[in-house]
C-alpha cells in the first residue's frame, strides 16, 4: 500500500511542477534532480542566494498545499 500510496505521490507532484513556471521549475530541478547547493542556483539563474532560499520556501509551501488539496476536499 506504501508503495502505491508513493506513486500516487510521485504522479501528483509531476503534474503540480509542470505546472509551475520555468524559473520555478528550473529552481526544483537543479535542487532536486541535480543536487545543487542554493548558492550555485542562484548564478545559475542570475539571483542571489538567498532569493533562491526565498523562491524555494515558498514553492515547497505551495507544492504541500496543493498535494493536500484532495485530502481536504
Amino acid at each position: 500500500m506504501a508503495v502505491i500510496q508513493a506513486r500516487e505521490t510521485l504522479r501528483q507532484l509531476t503534474v503540480i511542477v509542470a505546472q509551475l513556471g520555468e524559473r520555478d521549475r528550473t529552481v526544483i530541478r537543479l535542487y532536486y534532480v541535480e543536487n545543487r547547493t542554493l548558492a550555485e542556483i542562484g548564478r545559475q539563474v542570475g539571483v542571489t542566494e538567498s532569493r533562491v532560499c526565498q523562491r524555494h520556501s515558498r514553492l515547497m509551501g505551495r507544492l504541500r498545499g496543493r498535494l493536500e488539496e484532495p485530502a481536504a476536499g
